[in-house]
């Protein structure tokens, strides 16, 4: 447990930080597209781990598995004394606010509704992460769980820059809406997966809703704060992310266990189908006003 503690609170600041220095880098009318290019080192090392780990686990043994994992966490902070990151830059008011702020503001409040939305998206996630390898297994397909992870991963290598450029050109509304249904109907189809062909299906549809959601969330959230706001808004972004992350394996444990991995999920399907009008209530219809206004800006004879 003391382990699992630093490993949390190791990865929890070096993302937080790490994230924010790169939106700090990607100019502010390309964040969608910048961020959608850098979360793929996330999505490309979660796919290959666990594929290396159990390659590692079956040939040798746990120790050569730590050992290996060590020296990459060695090798990454090699790598990052080379990162050469500038000063920022803040105005007098803006360092007054940073130094003043309250304990009980560690918390962006702008960036809050997408946190929320976000919190039942990655708890729903986890019946993916935590049980998808024993509904295989149950299904007497247990090679399939491999293989929906790497489908997965090239769907996003694919689909995820796209959806950032689009978010930055069209809005936040046609990336957030399409992608929540199609998270949606991608547990509807694990839900009735009896064979490879409903898993790869899953995986990409699963890559064109979470795999969207998590990244192009973040986006969002940063637009809405200024500069020097930018890793408040992250880490509480983030925060709430790993509380869905960490409630999930508990919650959908307790619906596997009394109905089986199909009922649990269903029941996620509804989850997320719910997050339509979750997000259209905290961020949808402020959103659609915003791009109204921004189409009107630029059809005005001014402009």
């Amino acid at each position: 447990m003391a382990v699992r503690f630093l490993h949390g609170a190791a990865f929890g600041v070096v993302h937080s930080a790490l994230s924010t220095v790169v939106v700090d880098l990607i100019p502010p009318d390309r964040r969608g597209e910048g961020i959608g290019f850098f979360s793929l080192n996330f999505t490309v090392a979660t796919a290959l781990g666990p594929l290396a780990g159990m390659f590692i686990v079956q040939h040798f043994t746990y120790t050569a598995l730590f050992a290996v994992c060590a020296a990459a966490a060695l090798l990454s902070l090699l790598l990052a004394a080379f990162v050469k990151i500038e000063k920022p830059v803040f105005s007098e008011e803006q360092l007054v606010q940073l130094k003043k702020k309250p304990l009980g503001d560690i918390f962006e409040r702008r960036a809050l509704p997408l946190s929320l939305v976000v919190i039942f998206m990655s708890l729903c996630y986890t019946g993916v992460t935590a049980f998808l390898s024993s509904y295989t297994v149950q299904l007497h397909q247990a090679s399939t769980a491999s293989l929906f992870f790497i489908v997965y991963a090239a769907a996003i290598l694919i689909c995820r820059p796209l959806a950032g450029k689009l978010l930055d050109k069209r809005g936040d509304n046609i990336v957030m809406y399409p992608a929540v249904v199609f998270y949606a109907l991608s547990l509807l189809a694990l839900a009735f997966a009896r064979g490879g062909t409903m898993f790869i299906l899953a995986a990409v549809l699963m890559a064109l809703g979470y795999g969207n959601i998590l990244n192009m969330g973040q986006t969002i959230a940063v637009k809405s704060v200024d500069r020097h706001k930018v890793g408040s808004a992250t880490s509480t972004y983030f925060v709430f992310s790993d509380i869905g992350l960490g409630l999930g394996p508990v919650l959908l444990g307790l619906i596997a266990g009394a109905g089986g991995f199909a009922a649990m999920y269903l029941a996620e399907a509804a989850v997320v189908a719910l997050g339509v009008p979750l997000y259209g209530l905290l961020h949808g219809r402020r959103a659609r006003r915003a791009q109204a206004g921004i189409s009107q800006t630029e059809n005005s004879p001014e402009h």
